[in-house]
């Protein structure tokens, strides 16, 4: 059987169902009475192993040679940047993605700490840590706050917007109007 694989693909090679070779963009013959198979995928962002290990992909040195392996530690989120541009958070332990028609790249970035700080991710790229890993605080004009972290005091917090990991420590703070003469919480709340 003939194939005709495009440019943006490429295609696992097997015989009787042992991966032997991959394929890239061209006509190329399948001889389905010998026990060969063809299983063609796109080369664009996240591999698609078509269910094969990633071992036994990552053993071809034409594959190992157009991919990045990505491991995400326990402790770590990986910022996954397209040609420079952030795209997404990524959280899970291992994926491939390819480096062919585009540049993929991971960048780690420890959780355990305490602040976001914009060395760590940009405050134009925040919005897209997934909610549960961090806490945003308020401090409105006219109040402050008492950060609070593993419920002992840090420090307290001028009016801004402040953005803490929620990973390995258990935020929060107490905003307290400086208009008020008997320094009372503010209703009481805790942000």
């Amino acid at each position: 059987m003939k194939y005709i694989i495009q440019t943006q693909e490429c295609g696992y090679l097997f015989k009787n169902g042992i991966l032997k070779d991959i394929l890239f963009a061209g006509k190329h013959r399948i001889a389905s009475w010998r026990g060969e198979e063809l299983k063609v995928t796109r080369m664009l962002g996240k591999v698609d192993t078509k269910g094969l290990p990633a071992e036994a992909l990552l053993a071809q040195p034409k594959f190992a040679a157009r991919v990045v392996k990505v491991q995400i530690p326990d402790d770590c989120i990986g910022f996954h940047l397209v040609n420079g541009a952030y795209q997404q958070v990524i959280m899970e332990g291992e994926a491939l993605y390819w480096n062919v028609f585009e540049q993929n790249e991971i960048r780690l970035v420890n959780v355990t700490g305490t602040e976001i700080t914009e060395a760590q991710v940009p405050a134009m790229y925040r919005h897209l840590i997934p909610a549960r890993l961090y806490r945003k605080l308020t401090v409105a004009e006219g109040e402050t706050g008492l950060l609070y972290i593993d419920g002992r005091f840090e420090k307290q917090l001028v009016p801004g917007t402040y953005f803490y990991w929620n990973y390995a420590h258990e935020i929060s703070m107490k905003a307290y109007s400086v208009k008020e003469s008997r320094g009372q919480p503010k209703n009481g709340a805790l942000k």
